[in-house]
């Protein structure tokens, strides 16, 4: 048995992605007999009731940090302020967190045996390397997006200076893991590009809980808004940077005579009130916007729509790979993917042959295409949900991480 400390900014009841991921992997190393210890923060990201619930055990210093237990997990929660569409002050939670990350386990935690820790933030790294250093042991580097590149290519940071520190920053800290996982070919490849060692870069892909994101979810939003007989495109996500949310907003203003095509959108992001206005500007009716929806309601949301998007920037889809088209695939239902070709998400979408990976230029056709061809559509989501099934299960994806940190933990012990 060993003991297992994972960093991540985020962790249930967080809504994000990767707090679900992060959960997942911890269960599943619980279930193999590990002990796992959690450094994350308290619920910030999408949470309009702060506190954490009734497992809250401890309060430690001026109440900064809380520790609980979540289901034979023992956690750590760091305060944060709630999320801001400034950057700058983002910027600032992410220090704060990987500053207190690196100090905490230290401090409270006394047997360690391995870290794991999650981008982003990248600077999460640089906590682990302290942790890693003041305990000798070996620590796991996963990279759910490649940080600084996906801050720098979306204009978030345009300061040289500070892109040519935090480009070091990256570089040692690759140097620092013992292994670095990715979940895509094509981000190992830039990984690899940046000079790093093929042998430290493992590609182990992230998974979806097929419980709760299945075929057989009832499909609550088509018949809350009254589209029983409707075509539905959906879209469910961040309205950011990276997402091109223009295009399916153009797109419904093409299609927006056409009373049987409607349009769910959901989600938050910076530019959600843009969108908003862009909607009111045009007058569309065929839009229905919801803003942020429960991790527990986003099955019944993709069970409601025909076909759903997945929107990433080009340069920035090599950077990322969106763990909604798992969840989307697992519930059986067809992807939209307007990305560049040469990505992980273009990859995935043409193995599972679940969908279309297209330009902007092309959506109008593509969805045209989907409207008539109802049949095809349904063939896609099977094939989407068997290529789920088959590779991206929470307890394969949780073995191969098992072996991996078997396999490092008994190098160290060589070495020692």
């Amino acid at each position: 048995m060993a003991n297992i400390l994972i960093l991540s900014i985020v962790f249930p009841p967080d809504s994000a992605s990767t707090a679900n991921i992060i959960k997942g992997l911890a269960d599943e190393f619980v279930k193999a007999g590990h002990k796992i210890y959690v450094i994350t923060t308290v619920p910030h990201n999408n949470i309009s009731n702060r506190d954490i619930d009734s497992s809250i055990i401890n309060k430690y210093f001026l109440n900064l940090f809380y520790k609980s237990n979540d289901n034979a997990i023992e956690t750590f929660r760091i305060w944060l302020p709630q999320k801001s569409k400034s950057k700058y002050k983002r910027m600032f939670s992410w220090l704060l967190f990987c500053f207190l990350a690196a100090i905490i386990p230290i401090l409270v935690v006394r047997k360690i045996d391995i870290v794991i820790c999650c981008t982003p933030p990248h600077l999460i790294g640089i906590s682990a390397d302290i942790i890693s250093r003041a305990k000798k042991i070996p620590f796991i580097y996963n990279v759910q997006e490649i940080y600084p590149d996906i801050a720098i290519l979306s204009g978030q940071i345009n300061n040289r200076f500070i892109i040519y520190i935090l480009k070091k920053i990256e570089i040692y800290i690759y140097k620092r893991a013992s292994c670095i996982t990715v979940i895509g070919e094509v981000m190992g490849k830039r990984i690899l590009n940046k000079g790093v060692n093929i042998e430290k870069i493992k590609i182990i892909p992230n998974f979806v809980d097929t419980e709760h994101f299945n075929s057989n979810t009832y499909p609550l939003y088509r018949y809350k808004f009254n589209l029983d007989h409707k075509f539905i495109f959906g879209y469910a996500g961040n309205f950011g940077i990276a997402q091109d949310i223009d295009a399916i907003i153009d797109l419904a203003y093409l299609l927006k005579n056409n009373q049987n095509i409607y349009f769910l959108l959901a989600g938050s992001g910076i530019y959600y009130d843009l969108i908003c206005n862009k909607i009111k500007t045009l007058n569309l009716k065929n839009i229905i916007l919801l803003g942020h929806q429960s991790h527990n309601n986003m099955s019944a949301f993709y069970a409601s729509a025909n076909i759903l998007f997945v929107p990433l920037k080009n340069e920035l889809a090599k950077t990322a790979l969106p763990s909604k088209v798992l969840e989307i695939m697992a519930c059986e239902k067809p992807v939209i993917a307007i990305t560049d070709k040469d990505s992980d998400l273009a990859n995935m979408i043409e193995k599972a042959k679940c969908g279309y990976v297209i330009n902007k230029e092309d959506l109008y056709d593509i969805a045209i295409k989907c409207i008539v061809e109802k049949t095809k559509l349904e063939q896609l989501g099977k094939n989407g949900k068997e290529y789920v099934l088959n590779i991206h299960t929470k307890n394969k994806i949780g073995a191969a991480y098992l072996d991996l940190i078997n396999k490092i933990l008994q190098e160290n012990n060589l070495k020692k």
